[in-house]
């Protein structure tokens, strides 16, 4: 073996070696000698430079799904195919042991953070389709804010823990640690999720149901409605679109016509931003200008129309004529205790 290819081959790249030429015995060179070599490496060095790195670069990349959906979707991929790239030139990085015709450690650990970040990238535009395309706002919302924490907190520091247990020579445990933990994060996450929607809709029914049969000049009303305004405001922005409006407003009002039903949009969205959106003190301010607008469409509905006084209840009645037949009754007794004898 010449000295080009000990010094390609064998020999760590940076240099820090000297190579001392072969002594001879009775001016006899042998073609052949076996040798055994040494590397010592500074851990520490390696595990700043390599492993702390790339668990930095991956978990600001995952940060970036904390990025709001519906305005910042192309800064959410932008963040994750930038780690990935990053992590990418690493894995190609040389190490300084020469030519390896295998994968090591340090490959094993940026690929498994490179399928995290792929992971949150299909996420991120899974979500996007159901906001954008699908039109279902609040179960975008909420798949997306489930997955991340899941990501984050859960998926993420597992799979590098596992990796250091690989490390240690633990492979066994750290694949019966991926095996168990991420099916359960996952049925977990779709269990919560399911449970969410489910809390969301049962709100829903509640809110609107006390809604619509209380008048707006109840005490309880105003709270309704900012409980009622909350359900529809389904991104979580603190203000609602035309559209959630209109459903806002189907909901309140079943009997409502199409006619008057515009003509109580359009008061609304007077008060509504540059961007078409009705925040909550907007919304308020809407439907006093509907109650003087809309006076006469508005009195047919069932809240609107003026109520009439109506006579007690028949419970009420039930319990007064109760009450004046045991006061009778009563007053038989004591009369009849007076007039009979003591046993005495």
């Amino acid at each position: 073996m010449t000295l080009d290819e000990i010094r390609s081959a064998i020999l760590p790249t940076s240099g820090e070696w000297i190579l001392y030429k072969r002594p001879q015995l009775n001016q006899i060179t042998e073609a052949e000698c076996e040798f055994s070599m040494e590397v010592s490496r500074n851990y520490f060095t390696r595990l700043l430079k390599s492993v702390v790195i790339t668990a930095l670069i991956t978990f600001v990349g995952l940060l970036s799904l904390f990025l709001h959906l519906a305005d910042h979707t192309g800064d959410r991929c932008a963040g994750l195919l930038v780690a990935i790239l990053i992590l990418i030139t690493m894995f190609q990085t040389d190490v300084g042991l020469g030519t390896i015709t295998y994968l090591i450690w340090e490959d094993y650990l940026n690929l498994s953070q490179v399928v995290v970040l792929l992971v949150g990238l299909l996420e991120t535009m899974a979500v996007h389709f159901l906001w954008h395309f699908s039109k279902q706002e609040s179960f975008a919302s909420n798949i997306d804010f489930h997955c991340k924490i899941a990501l984050i907190c859960f998926v993420y520091p597992i799979t590098l823990t596992s990796m250091f247990l690989a490390a240690a020579e633990l492979s066994v445990v750290a694949v019966v640690i991926l095996s168990i933990t991420m099916p359960i994060i996952v049925l977990v996450t779709f269990y919560r999720i399911w449970v969410t929607e489910q809390k969301k809709a049962k709100v829903k029914r509640r809110v609107l149901k006390q809604l619509s049969s209380l008048s707006p000049d109840d005490p309880r009303y105003e709270g309704l409605l900012r409980q009622a305004f909350d359900v529809f405001d389904e991104d979580g922005t603190g203000d609602i679109d035309a559209q959630e409006l209109r459903e806002l407003f189907r909901s309140m009002w079943p009997t409502m016509e199409r006619g008057v039903m515009a003509k109580a949009i359009q008061c609304c969205r007077k008060y509504a931003n540059s961007e078409g959106r009705v925040t909550f003190e907007d919304l308020l301010d809407g439907l006093v200008e509907i109650s003087h607008e809309l006076q006469a469409d508005m009195a047919s509905l069932p809240v609107y129309a003026p109520k009439q006084p109506s006579e007690s209840p028949t419970w009420q009645k039930e319990a007064e004529q109760f009450g004046a037949k045991g006061w009778r009754l009563w007053q038989r007794t004591v009369r009849a205790s007076r007039i009979l004898p003591s046993n005495h």
